[in-house]
C-alpha cells in the first residue's frame, strides 16, 4: 500500500492506495489504479487484488521478446 499524510492530500485525511511492482533483467514497472474520486475523497477505489490483477495484464502486454 502506498500511503500519504493527511497534511499532503487534498481530502485532508491522507489515503492509502494498492500498488503493485515487478521487476526482471530487463523490465520494471509499477501500477497504481486511482479514480477521481479517490483522489479527492482519499478512499481508495480498488483492492490490492484489483491491482494486482490489473499490473499482470499490464505487464504480460508490454513484454516483447528483445531482439
Amino acid at each position: 500500500m502506498y500511503k500519504t499524510a493527511e497534511s499532503s492530500h487534498p481530502s485532508g485525511t491522507g489515503s492509502a492506495d494498492p500498488l503493485c511492482i515487478w521487476a526482471d533483467h530487463s523490465t520494471l514497472g509499477e501500477v497504481m489504479v486511482l479514480a477521481p474520486t479517490t483522489i479527492a475523497t482519499g478512499r481508495t477505489g480498488v483492492t490490492i487484488d484489483e491491482d494486482a490483477d490489473t499490473a499482470a495484464t499490464v505487464r504480460a502486454d508490454t513484454r516483447v521478446r528483445a531482439r
